[in-house]
């Protein structure tokens, strides 16, 4: 039987799995989150052994040259052996600075990071707790301000970080961070081109740093955001995007209420009946002089990407976020005829 090694400890290794199912088998904690090869939270330290190189796809050099591999698109044919590595490698601190509830399902979360963060707007970090538990949050906070990391944290269904974030972390704790991660940001962008951004829910996070990142460079050109959800509460940042529609001339926000199980007669003042997709693409029949941004849920966001593009949209000029959570390699990958 192949065996692989971790941290000095032996366990049995099935080929056909991934490197992070076999240990999470083997009954060990080890910290991951969206299993796709994205967020890069469950990456290790090969010492000796192969494995397949996609599991370095997409790694910062540095750490790809110190043989860490992505351990959710990891196989092994061979025996391996791997070690957690030095967490200073890839890990830095950030302390909580503020935490205010928007609503009852939705906290804004800012944290200082000890060592200055370069990131761009719409990318998003790992946030991990001191027992290794580990969920990406996308930033909505502006590059050129120095200080710290805004995050809008939403409570979720038996969601263990999000739920301890907003229910006990406090104003003064401590976490780790890694990254930032993420191609869906803000670039220099011409002024008679126009911005398109969909989110749904806490998806508009990422779609604020775009927006703050835009404006605050100087963009002249015009900005729409469509901001949806099955419901009020899912519209967390309503009065604060309506005031900068009013205060900003080249804004435009459109908030969305996606609810297919009946028709509201009557929807409170600045609420459109409807999905945000097509709301956008029903006012929008050409994209041709757009860049779009796409956050949030993937079937939206892969279906509204077909769509934009149909519109007109250059490929270039579509960036996309889903925030999708599940394994898509349970099943090794058949190996290619030599």
């Amino acid at each position: 039987m192949k065996k692989i090694i971790f941290n000095g400890q032996t366990y049995p290794l099935d080929p056909s799995h991934s490197v992070l199912d076999n240990l999470l088998a083997a009954g060990l904690k080890i910290p991951h989150s969206c299993r796709t090869g994205i967020c890069q939270s469950c990456i290790l330290q090969k010492i000796s052994g192969e494995v397949d190189s996609e599991a370095r796809q997409g790694l910062r050099e540095a750490l790809a040259m110190q043989d860490y591999f992505k351990t959710c698109c990891a196989f092994c044919d061979t025996d391996i052996e791997v070690t957690s590595g030095k967490r200073a490698d890839f890990l830095g601190r950030a302390v909580i600075t503020q935490k205010r509830l928007l609503n009852n399902k939705v906290c804004l979360l800012e944290i200082e990071p000890a060592n200055p963060i370069y990131y761009h707007a719409g990318q998003f970090l790992n946030i991990r707790r001191d027992d290794g538990e580990t969920r990406s949050y996308s930033i909505a906070s502006l590059p050129s301000r120095a200080g710290a990391l805004e995050f809008h944290i939403e409570r979720m269904k038996n969601g263990t970080l999000s739920n301890w974030l907003f229910d006990e972390a406090q104003v003064g704790d401590c976490l780790e961070i890694q990254g930032p991660y993420g191609r869906s940001f803000y670039r220099t962008t011409p002024n008679n081109m126009n911005i398109l951004l969909v989110a749904n829910d806490c998806a508009l996070a990422p779609a604020l740093g775009v927006i703050r990142d835009a404006l605050d460079s100087g963009f002249k050109g015009q900005v729409y955001l469509y901001h949806g959800s099955h419901n009020l509460d899912g519209l967390y940042f309503h009065e604060q995007l309506m005031t900068m529609d009013e205060a900003v001339d080249n804004f435009h926000y459109r908030a969305c209420i996606d609810d297919q199980t009946r028709v509201r007669d009557e929807l409170p003042a600045g609420y459109f009946q409807g999905n945000m997709a097509q709301l956008a693409l029903s006012r929008f029949a050409h994209l041709q002089a757009f860049k779009v941004f796409l956050f949030g849920e993937p079937t939206m966001v892969r279906a509204t990407k077909e769509a934009v593009i149909t519109a007109g949209a250059l490929i270039e000029n579509v960036f996309i976020d889903p925030f999708d959570y599940r394994d898509l390699r349970k099943i090794k990958r058949p190996t290619k005829a030599a």
